[in-house]
């Protein structure tokens, strides 16, 4: 799989992103490599968590992968050097606080270079972060296409009138199946049974449709599920929500989907 962070790095910078919050950062000095960005670390540092907090936050779930963007108060920035960007954020309470370096490809070579290199990290970093798109696939529920058959059959069964006089039929059940029948309406009820889930299913599939395209999926995507629906009825919305769970959605968005994920999706 190719990674997200791949894949933005290869795009243009926004120079309208609010990532340029870095601007007024130690623009126009002179550099002197390593030694010099090492020595003016601290301003920097201060002056990234005094004001623009969001753009260490986009930059902070776009590197570690985070499924939720971070809040701008749950990150810090701790110190810039020619290498990297060290940040510390804490994802939740639960997992307390966390470090992690962003690194520089290729390095920095003077401190005249830190402002555009850094606002170019917050600019990827916050259009990946804001385009994520979540990837909802499809699977057919085998299980749920078999028990239809066997309900398709079971109906024409009981609907049918001269069934229990077959000569197959087993004679011993005949007077059973008899009042099986009249118990149900016969054929009227079952055709009105029919025609009533029917309606139902029918509804339900526009609902489907419209639920999966709300989730994100594509045209052909939504439309296998609201088939689907229409076949199967309610259990096919259980069948997408363990499929295309809020956490999974987000994790596709994040690391991608697999092949066989991304071969159903399209």
């Amino acid at each position: 799989m190719v990674s997200t962070r791949a894949q933005a790095a290869t795009g243009p910078s926004d120079p309208s992103a609010p990532a340029a919050a870095v601007a007024g950062a130690g623009a126009g000095t002179g550099g002197s490599g390593a030694e010099e960005i090492a020595q003016k670390s601290a301003g920097v540092t201060s002056y990234m968590n005094n004001g623009h907090k969001e753009s260490l936050a986009y930059l902070v779930t776009h590197h570690a992968d985070l499924l939720k963007p971070l809040a701008a108060s749950a990150v810090e920035m701790v110190s810039i050097d020619a290498k990297k960007v060290t940040l510390e954020y804490t994802p939740s309470a639960r997992e307390g606080k966390k470090r992690i370096d962003v690194p520089f490809y290729p390095h920095l070579r003077s401190y005249d270079e830190v402002r555009p290199r850094f606002v170019q990290l917050c600019q990827i970093s916050e259009r990946v972060v804001k385009n994520r798109k979540p990837t909802v696939i499809y699977k057919a529920p085998k299980a749920g296409l078999s028990i239809l058959f066997v309900l398709l059959g079971l109906y024409a069964a009981l609907r049918s009138d001269t069934l229990a006089s077959h000569p197959r039929f087993p004679s011993q059940f005949a007077s059973e199946w008899s009042q099986a029948r009249a118990r149900l309406g016969g054929r009227e009820g079952m055709d009105g049974f029919i025609l009533t889930c029917v309606r139902a299913h029918v509804v339900e599939a526009v609902a489907m449709l419209f639920y999966a395209s709300y989730k994100g999926a594509s045209r052909l995507t939504a439309l296998k599920w609201g088939v689907t629906q229409l076949l199967l009825g309610f259990p096919t919305f259980f069948a997408f929500r363990a499929l295309n769970s809020t956490d999974k959605l987000q994790r596709r968005a994040v690391f991608g989907a697999g092949p066989e994920q991304r071969k159903e999706h399209h």
